[in-house]
């Protein structure tokens, strides 16, 4: 079995609402959106990855974590359960509104985040002057 103790993994609760797919972040409270569930998880992906890398350049890391409300967590294991039966008993699956996703981070992806200049001291005042 392979265990993934050198990445850092956020999950997703992937849901639709009317036309739109949403991905939100638990452990952050970012949502993603897109007119698919694979463009509103890349979306979050995107969303994750900034995040941490403001975190990361604001060398901060309080910064990180924002948990979305509790009944997204509880959907989340329903989603998670929901997907694991339909796995292990695909004649008697469950109906499933959401679908639990993790977004992970390796330790290359972070040490990228980490070198990145996407945030940059000028960027910063330039903001500051607005």
């Amino acid at each position: 079995m392979d265990t993934h103790k050198y990445k850092v993994q956020v999950r997703a609760l992937v849901y639709k609402e009317g036309a739109r797919y949403f991905a939100r972040s638990l452990e952050m409270d970012l949502v993603g959106t897109g007119s698919s569930d694979r463009q509103a998880l890349k979306k979050l992906q995107e969303l994750v990855a900034e995040h941490v890398s403001f975190a990361v350049f604001k060398n901060d890391d309080s910064l990180i974590l924002f948990k979305a409300e509790r009944e997204y967590f509880d959907r989340w294991e329903k989603a998670a359960q929901a997907q694991l039966h339909n796995e292990l008993f695909p004649d008697t699956a469950v109906q499933m509104e959401w679908r639990a996703a993790f977004i992970t981070l390796s330790k290359e992806d972070v040490r990228k985040l980490k070198k990145s200049s996407r945030f940059s001291p000028v960027l910063e005042s330039e903001l500051a002057k607005s």
